[in-house]
């Protein structure tokens, strides 16, 4: 990750200023626009650089927010951050830092994607916009390392000591963890960061579903999306670089004005405020994760098209609603602005402030309507 400085006079104390001459480049920037009439700059800086991920962090001063407004007309990607104190400045570092974990790494893809997910980005557009591999893997790697795979004593007990309920054997959740420890061995061999798995295919050949392995995965911070879905998977990246969190994956099964019902079997288990470790909706197999959101708690929703462009946006806040017959972790948020209802699987996790999601969004070129939420 690289900072420089823009401007038309002086740099930011420490921070190097970004000249044609200069060769400052990365996969992976911040460029600080420091005073107005540095336009022309910001464009020069992408065409020499034509960096993955691009923050510009303006300030609302010497016409700064002004200048990266107006480069923005011409800048095919960057994300504007309004730098108003010190608590800015390492919110913005952070987001980029977190950005160069995506930037050209490589994500699994297991069993392939699951066939009734009619809206499947080009891995070309993936390599493209985020610089993502995405690296196939066959079922006689999952079942070799889950063969050689252990489980955690240590593990096992404080999973069923913080679960409110277990409806489950021990010797289920034994194989839910093994699956688990071979899917972060598959992560390690192949030097990946994320992964997504054809789940319904794995119960098929394992009699294990991945829900609890994909729910301490991503729980940990790496982005792990069921039924092969690359985009629910691009959004799991993007709530990860915008807020640390990777989010969960959920059906929507309900939408009752502008109350949606939000279900799956995977959710991260650090997005709950409870959960029971259960069998699989569909198939009854375990282990899959019923947990609990309590009413009030800020969410955002996150939907990307195939062509990782005109995200759908959800913000709102979890409500009280009726049980559904559907996945066993089931959330009702009450979205400010619904709409968008078009493609099933949506990424939530818990935030209040939108402003670091649009930063990542258009610092990946995945643009919203507006640079900034209004």
């Amino acid at each position: 990750m690289l900072e420089v400085s823009v401007s038309s006079a002086e740099a930011i104390s420490g921070i190097p200023k970004f000249t044609s001459e200069s060769k400052l480049c990365d996969e992976v920037m911040i460029a600080y626009v420091v005073t107005g009439g540095t336009e022309r700059y910001l464009l020069e800086l992408y065409e020499a650089c034509k960096p993955k991920f691009l923050l510009l962090g303006a300030f609302p001063k010497r016409n700064s927010l002004a200048a990266a407004l107006e480069a923005l007309e011409g800048l095919p990607k960057g994300g504007l951050y309004v730098i108003r104190d010190e608590r800015d400045f390492l919110k913005l570092r952070a987001i980029a830092n977190r950005a160069s974990k995506l930037a050209n790494s490589k994500a699994l893809l297991i069993g392939g994607v699951a066939p009734w997910l009619v809206e499947v980005p080009q891995r070309e557009t993936l390599r493209g916009v985020l610089g993502l591999e995405v690296i196939d893997v066959g079922w006689e790697e999952v079942e070799t390392a889950y063969e050689s795979s252990s489980v955690n004593e240590e593990e096992v007990k404080s999973l069923v000591s913080g679960a409110s309920k277990v409806e489950v054997n021990i010797e289920a959740l034994e194989r839910a963890l093994r699956l688990k420890e071979a899917l972060r061995k598959l992560l390690e061999t192949y030097g990946a960061r994320s992964l997504a798995i054809n789940c319904f295919e794995l119960i098929k050949r394992m009699n294990v579903t991945p829900c609890l392995a994909l729910s301490l995965l991503a729980s940990a911070g790496t982005p792990s999306a069921c039924e092969g879905d690359l985009l629910s998977l691009t959004s799991q990246w993007m709530s990860y670089v915008a807020y640390g969190v990777v989010g969960g994956v959920f059906n929507v099964v309900e939408i009752l004005d502008r109350k949606v019902a939000l279900a799956h079997c995977t959710a991260p288990i650090t997005m709950l405020d409870e959960y029971d470790l259960v069998t699989h909706y569909e198939t009854s197999v375990p282990v899959a994760i019923r947990g609990r959101i309590s009413p009030g708690r800020d969410l955002i929703a996150l939907r990307v098209n195939r062509e990782l462009k005109d995200p759908i946006i959800w913000k709102g806040k979890s409500v009280e609603g009726p049980e559904l017959n559907a996945c066993r972790t089931q959330v009702w948020m009450e979205v400010e602005n619904l709409y968008g209802l078009k493609g099933n699987h949506r990424v939530a996790f818990p935030a209040s402030s939108l402003a670091e999601l649009y930063s990542t969004l258009w610092a990946f070129g995945i643009r919203t309507r507006e640079p900034l939420p209004t």
